[in-house]
């Protein structure tokens, strides 16, 4: 994670409620992609991947 927080939400994209946070540093395996967004294993959810390297 490149941002300070990023919100875990339930799907892919804006519109879904957000379910948690991940902290940058932080790694997490991506498990699925929907253009921007990837699926994280950790808390499951949605995050998305411009924040990311």
């Amino acid at each position: 994670m490149t941002a300070n927080g990023l919100n875990v939400r339930l799907g892919a994209g804006r519109a879904y409620p957000i379910i948690g946070i991940v902290y940058k540093n932080s790694i997490h395996k991506i498990i699925d992609s929907d253009g921007e967004w990837g699926e994280i294993e950790n808390p499951r959810g949605w995050i998305n991947l411009a924040y990311t390297e």
